[in-house]
């Protein structure tokens, strides 16, 4: 006798309906970590951003549309 042919249909529906629902805990544990994940991630990269951009201004570029070096002024030669 296969132990397949021993379960009867209240088993299966037991079964079936824990395997839904560990299925849907695991989506629903999914959907709550990687909102907290991401938000490291934006912070990575706001920061390295930060850092870009003050690294570009010690070396006289300007933050304008477009980027451009600044161009010193004509008393400085």
């Amino acid at each position: 006798m296969c132990f397949r042919d021993a379960l009867n249909d209240s088993d299966k529906f037991t079964r079936e309906n824990a395997m839904k629902t560990k299925k849907w805990m695991g989506l629903a544990a999914l959907l709550l970590v990687v909102p907290v994940i991401s938000g490291c991630w934006l912070l990575a990269a706001g920061g390295a951003g930060a850092y870009g951009g003050y690294k570009m201004k010690e070396e006289g570029y300007t933050v304008q549309n477009p980027v451009k070096k600044e161009a010193p002024a004509a008393t400085d030669k």
